[in-house]
């Protein structure tokens, strides 16, 4: 078979979906030598996803889910002739022409987020927003098989776009073995990791992953601060993106806070290597993540993979991936957030406790399994 998979998601700037993509298609590469592959790339991906006789990597203009690239794309990949089609980012474009189609949702967060202000309200969710849950209801109704990458996100596609059950495959997502392991090829020398140990040690709450709304940097924030005047020599670190940093520094700024965060900026600073955000887990006081929705939560395993604590949320699918192996909190309530991160900060017994059992389910997250998972989906008898 030609089997074309979408991997337009994965840029330089790692998010959690590239994660998942670039883990797939690397882990599909190992158990599969037989059947051809055509991995559509974003141009500005340079690297090689995946070095095999069998994999052909070609880049192809436009991200997976602009406007653009739903409307066109689907008529430049008709022209591979592929036999399954795996849109690994929430849409398949209009026009695409394939015996079988798979689609990973991911999530449907936009749908749920609560904007800032009346015109970001109106444009991302009455405009944007409508658009892409319209193209996301068309690819999901395409599909053959539409890949959940959790119940959350299963139960919420069920409700919104009216798909029915049937349709729908749950596959976690998975780590790669350097995660698994905690293997890091050389101790990291990033001018980060040299401020982080000069300025804290080992005396930081780590916050990663973008700080858009939904992932509740600022109730971390604000949670700080209850604990500062408490634990003087605690730090916070703040990594991701920095889409909102401006508004977060300025919180940071009114609570006088400012010598006691550090914002870090994949985009701006430099993005950190895994070897070094393996580090900053393993040598923090644990990783807050308290989002208001998630359709997985990749640093939650990541973080339990490598021996550091996990808080995070106690709904949406943060509680679904951390089970009973994380400090669960209100992500609305400020206090819980820090009545939790203060049980991880002065509790010795439920640290030790939630690194053994968070490492074990971690473990269960990998990336061979979703690659065979996923894989199963590809041999099934097209559609008549």
């Amino acid at each position: 078979m030609r089997i074309c998979l979408d991997a337009r998601s994965l840029t330089p700037v790692m998010c959690g979906i590239g994660r998942y993509t670039l883990n797939l298609v690397k882990a599909i590469a190992n158990i599969d030598s037989d059947n051809e592959y055509i991995v559509l790339k974003h141009p500005d991906y340079k690297d090689t996803i995946v070095d095999r006789p069998n994999f052909r990597e070609i880049p192809l203009a436009g991200a997976s889910l602009p406007v653009k690239s739903i409307m066109t794309s689907g008529s430049v990949i008709n022209r591979f002739n592929p036999d399954v089609y795996h849109g690994l980012n929430n849409h398949i474009p209009f026009g695409l022409d394939c015996p079988r189609t798979l689609l990973t949702l991911h999530d449907l967060n936009w749908v749920y987020i609560v904007y800032t202000n009346w015109l970001e309200t109106l444009y991302k969710r009455h405009v944007k927003g409508r658009f892409f849950t319209n193209a996301v209801r068309y690819a999901a109704k395409k599909a053959d098989i539409v890949i959940a990458i959790s119940r959350e996100t299963q139960r919420r596609a069920i409700d919104l776009l009216e798909i029915p059950p049937s349709k729908f495959r749950l596959i976690y997502h998975g780590l790669d073995k350097r995660f698994q392991s905690g293997q890091m090829d050389k101790p990291p020398t990033s001018k980060l990791l040299k401020i982080i140990s000069r300025v804290a040690g080992e005396q930081y709450i780590f916050s990663f992953g973008n700080s858009s709304l939904h992932k509740n940097i600022e109730g971390v924030i604000r949670a700080f601060n209850i604990l500062q005047t408490k634990y003087p020599a605690l730090m916070l670190l703040i990594v991701g993106r920095g889409d909102r940093y401006p508004a977060l520094r300025r919180l940071v700024e009114e609570l006088q806070l400012g010598d006691r965060i550090i914002f870090w900026s994949s985009v701006t600073d430099s993005k950190l290597t895994d070897a070094e955000i393996i580090w900053l887990y393993r040598h923090a006081k644990m990783l807050a993540f308290p989002s208001f929705i998630e359709g997985f939560g990749y640093p939650i395993v990541e973080a339990m993979s490598v021996g550091c604590p996990v808080l995070t949320s106690r709904i949406s699918a943060p509680q679904e991936i951390a089970a009973n192996d994380a400090v669960l909190v209100d992500p609305y309530d400020v206090a819980s957030i820090a009545t939790g991160m203060e049980k991880l900060l002065i509790d010795k017994v439920l640290r030790k406790k939630l690194i053994v059992s968070g490492r074990r389910r971690a473990a269960s997250f990998t990336a061979e399994q979703c690659a065979n998972a996923t894989h199963e989906l590809y041999q099934c008898p097209s559609r008549e």
